[in-house]
């Protein structure tokens, strides 16, 4: 950050030498038709060379000023999402919500693309406009006082304008932003959706949708560019009618004998280096005010960043759960549910469908929220928020892979492993050289098994871990999961055989009840009682 400071500096000082030379240029002018309306020859020539030589030294200071900027946008840009995603990531919560994970996904792909255009962009420019504007009006007041009524009354009418409009517009800019950001959701969506839209054939329906959306976007956004093309016509407008009107003053005062005909075209190439950057201090307004929100939303997310060196995390001896409801849809599926979870036993809890069973899982491990109770660890009642931070892993085959080789997806969490990769039973058939999208959803779920086995948590939790593998696998991971002593294991299966024996407590999901077996013996003799 501090080279982008010198670097916004030396940008700082561009600007004031490109805006000398500029005025000077102008100040030359004057003197150039002057001495050519007084037939001085040698001084003609004298100034038109230093006139090339200034015009040169302009070009050169403008393209060092546009390649600075850039540079220093991209500097900006690249700190802003880098530090952005790293606050986001450096949440205490382990999981987003879905209306969370829509909300950032806006965020890094539309909003931040918005900040660098409207403001980061604008508000650089307006430092070069704020220097000409001012350099430029002194000069033409320097000229005659007389032309200092006009100026102010111009300057006041462009400023006022914006101010009685930037309301509208920044809730027409909040608004078409909003409308995109349908637009992003509905597409994310729809191309989630891409093959029950086309087995159940409602492609038409889907297109019928889509295109409401797509036409309430673009109507907000034609309003809004429509509302802002308008500000700035009328401004333009002003600006065109006081330019006239200075220049008559001043064509009167060339006929007074109080100003040159150099003067005169030297305010007129002023008057653009006024005008000109006081429109772009206008529109920077309106642009900058529109991106009121986003500026908002970046201060919030890096605000909210929390270290997690500073995050406390328990020693996890034993966990209680106790629900008094867990719910879906309103409706409740388990009820009175008391667990103890002992570190190093294996557990397995047993249902069918629907039944609740992963959910349970999920409760555990800080990512379902829909349940009444309390959670307590080693006998201290503790938040959800808090839960969401302690050494647990949640694992089902529907864990994210990186789209990256199978040894890099392992490599970026070999810190958490309890020994390094190597051609283990479960993965010795995958290449681990190649990337995660070549590979079948059997491998993948190899790939996810294996880091959550090899991974040092205080608890595991394995949400049907033998779907989707071969008989052989299937053994291999229960006798891995099973020789894990380091860790509290809980695997949750709706299988009912032999794998439950290895299992030092089966809970099983009965009745909207949890019901608590000490051995598959008792588990297999109370299901028969029921037959």
């Amino acid at each position: 950050m501090n080279k982008l400071i010198i670097k916004k500096a030396l940008l700082l000082l561009l600007h004031v030498f490109n805006t000398a030379l500029t005025i000077y240029l102008a100040l030359l002018t004057k003197d150039l038709l002057d001495s050519l309306n007084e037939k001085k020859v040698t001084i003609f020539f004298e100034i038109a060379l230093i006139s090339i030589f200034i015009i040169f030294l302009v070009i050169i200071a403008q393209t060092i000023l546009i390649k600075l900027k850039n540079n220093i946008i991209y500097d900006e840009m690249e700190y802003l999402r880098i530090q952005t995603m790293n606050a986001v990531m450096s949440k205490r919560e382990r999981y987003l919500s879905e209306g969370e994970h829509s909300e950032y996904f806006s965020f890094f792909t539309n909003a931040l693309e918005i900040y660098e255009k409207s403001f980061l962009k604008v508000k650089l420019n307006l430092i070069g406009s704020s220097i000409m504007f001012f350099a430029a009006f002194f000069t033409i007041v320097s000229f005659d006082i007389l032309f200092l009524p006009l100026i102010l009354i111009s300057i006041i009418s462009i400023i006022i304008i914006p101010m009685l409009v930037s309301k509208k517009i920044q809730e027409l800019s909040d608004n078409n932003i909003k409308k995109f950001e349908d637009v992003i959701n509905k597409t994310r969506e729809y191309l989630d959706t891409f093959y029950i839209t086309k087995v159940y054939g409602i492609t038409d329906v889907i297109i019928k949708k889509y295109s409401i959306t797509i036409k309430e976007s673009m109507k907000s956004k034609k309003i809004f560019e429509d509302k802002l093309g308008l500000s700035n016509a009328v401004i333009a407008f002003l600006n065109m009618c006081i330019s006239m009107s200075i220049y008559i003053l001043g064509g009167y005062l060339v006929i007074k004998g109080k100003l040159t005909i150099g003067s005169l075209i030297a305010v007129g190439q002023l008057l653009a280096n006024l005008f000109s950057p006081l429109m772009e201090i206008v529109f920077a307004y309106n642009e900058i005010s529109s991106t009121k929100g986003i500026r908002k939303t970046i201060t919030d997310t890096l605000s909210n960043k929390i270290e997690e060196n500073n995050v406390k995390v328990n020693n996890l001896l034993n966990m209680k759960v106790i629900l008094e409801s867990l719910s879906y849809d309103e409706n409740d599926i388990l009820r009175n549910v008391i667990l103890k979870i002992k570190k190093g036993e294996k557990y397995a809890i047993v249902g069918g469908n629907g039944c609740g069973k992963s959910s349970i899982a999920k409760i555990i491990s800080g990512i379902a929220i829909n349940f009444k109770g309390n959670i307590l660890i080693n006998d201290e009642n503790i938040n959800f928020s808090d839960l969401q931070k302690q050494n647990i892993i949640y694992c089902s085959k529907h864990n994210q892979l990186y789209n990256e080789s199978v040894e890099e997806n392992l490599r970026m969490v070999e810190r958490n492993f309890g020994k390094n990769i190597n051609s283990d039973v479960l993965i010795k058939d995958i290449d681990i050289k190649q990337n995660i999208d070549t590979l079948s959803e059997g491998e993948k779920q190899k790939v996810i098994l294996y880091r959550t086995i090899n991974s040092n948590y205080d608890i595991k939790i394995y949400d049907e871990p033998e779907s989707a593998l071969d008989v052989e696998t299937k053994k291999y991971i229960f006798d891995e999961i099973l020789k894990d002593n380091n860790a509290t294991n809980i695997v949750i299966t709706h299988k009912i055989d032999d794998n439950l024996s290895k299992f030092s407590r089966i809970i099983y999901i009965y009745n909207k009840e949890c019901l608590i077996f000490n051995s598959y013996d008792e588990f297999i003799s109370w299901k028969n009682f029921q037959i």
